[in-house]
This record gives C-alpha cells, sequence and structure tokens, in this order.
C-alpha cells in the first residue's frame, strides 16, 4: 500500500508541475474563479444559489480537472508539437488534450460587470462586485465579491391608461394576464419573460409586425421601502407598421 500511494503522490506531482513547465514565457496558468456573497438581508438558501449562478458566468472556464489534476492539459503538453497528422501524439495533441487557459485571457472587469448587472437583474440594486486575482506557483485564481443589499419588490404594475388606438387597447386589456405580481422579487428575466407574452398575445390579435422589443417596462425605484412601481408601455418610437392590426 505504502509503494501505490508514493506512486500517486509522484504521478500527482508530476502531472501538476508538467502543466506550468510548458507554460509561454511569462504568462500563469488561469485555474478559474469564484464568488463570495456577503450581505445580512439575503438567505443563506439564496445566497447559495445566486453564487453558483454567478460562478456559472464567469470566462474564460478553466481546463477541465478530475481531482484536482488536469489530465487533459497534461495530454496537450506531454504531445509536443507533432510532425504526423497520425500517431500517438498528434491523437493525445487534438482529440484528447486541452490547450492551457491563460491567466492573460481572464478579463476581471469584464466579469465584474457581467455580475453586476446579473446581480441588478435579480433586483440588488444597491449590490456592489469587486475582483481580485491570487497567483501560486504560476497558478492564477480569480475571486470575485458580490456585496449585496436588500432586494427590491413589486409594489404595482401599470399598463397603459391612454386606450386611444387599438394597440394600446390590445396591451391594456392583457393585464388579467399578468406574470408580473405584486409581492414578487423584482426580476429582468421574469420582465422579458412578460413582454414575450404581451407579444405573442397581440400576434394572436393581428398585430403580425409587432415585436416584445417595441414594449418598455419602465422601473421607479424612489417609493422607498425597497419596492418598485412598473409600468409597461409602447415605446414612441414604436414604427407604424408594427402599430397595425392585419385582418
Amino acid at each position: 500500500k505504502l509503494t501505490y500511494y508514493l506512486y500517486t503522490i509522484i504521478l500527482f506531482t508530476a502531472i501538476s508541475c508538467s502543466n506550468t513547465k510548458y507554460l509561454p514565457r511569462g504568462e500563469k496558468l488561469y485555474i478559474g474563479g469564484d464568488v463570495k456573497i456577503k450581505g445580512d438581508s439575503i438567505k443563506k438558501s439564496e445566497s447559495k444559489a445566486l453564487r453558483n449562478e454567478l460562478k456559472g458566468l464567469l470566462r474564460p472556464k478553466p481546463n477541465s480537472s478530475f481531482l484536482g489534476l488536469r489530465f487533459k492539459l497534461f495530454a496537450y503538453n506531454i504531445a509536443g508539437t507533432p510532425k504526423k497528422r497520425k500517431g500517438l501524439r498528434n491523437w493525445l495533441k487534438n482529440k484528447i488534450g486541452e490547450p492551457p487557459v491563460l491567466a492573460s485571457a481572464a478579463n476581471l472587469q469584464k466579469n465584474q460587470v457581467i455580475l453586476q448587472n446579473r446581480v441588478e437583474n435579480k433586483g440588488y440594486f444597491q449590490a456592489i462586485v469587486s475582483g481580485d486575482t491570487s497567483s501560486k506557483n504560476l497558478r492564477v485564481k480569480a475571486l470575485y465579491t458580490a456585496q449585496i443589499g436588500s432586494q427590491y419588490f413589486i409594489n404595482a404594475v401599470t399598463f397603459p391608461t391612454n386606450t386611444s388606438s387599438a394597440l394600446e387597447k390590445e396591451v391594456a386589456a392583457t393585464a388579467n394576464k399578468t406574470i408580473l405580481k405584486s409581492g414578487d422579487a423584482y426580476n429582468f428575466d421574469v420582465i422579458k419573460g412578460e413582454r414575450d407574452r404581451i407579444d405573442q398575445t397581440l400576434k394572436e390579435k393581428g398585430f403580425y409586425f409587432f415585436g416584445p422589443d417595441y414594449l418598455i417596462v419602465r422601473v421607479d425605484s424612489t417609493i422607498g421601502n425597497h419596492r418598485v412601481n412598473l409600468y409597461v408601455d409602447i415605446k414612441p418610437t414604436t414604427p407604424i407598421q408594427a402599430r397595425q392590426v392585419y385582418t
């Protein structure tokens, strides 16, 4: 058993070291990113779900690993530069192997913007996302921290009140089946779903050239108590063709 463990340790060490040995000069290996959620107002279960969602947005993805070892990267490295289009080395390089994901490919600022947008789309309007990296033995890991405030909830939803046109009248008539409910957490994905729902209803009414992008949902977050009022309306720039009903 001792011999087996020694061989295992040697193998793990060899694979781990070789993965940084072949890096281009001045480069480091990117081993992935993590997200930390901070905030007293968010529940533990919600924090865990949000963390997993945000982690899934991070780019680039690191090299795949198993038990902490990047076997595909190891295969790519030991294959070197195959001189033939066939053979073991070519198979290892192009079929099994993965090229190294370099730390220089990780755009910290871009990921921060993406995470910031996502938490705001979930109703955490006062959230602040920051990012940093740690480096050890030519390996770089990114860590993003999301300082979460209170989530905003829907107070009221208002549909067009001026129903002088056929289009405005039909949009207003969809209000009784809205998926935007008072008391629900603000969620931009739900708002997009509402626009699609209204658009589908309008299509059935003969507004064949209408589209969900012609709808706007304005958000008023100034009413206090972490509540928002939503106003569903038609964009003023909606073309005449999209406003016409066809029979």
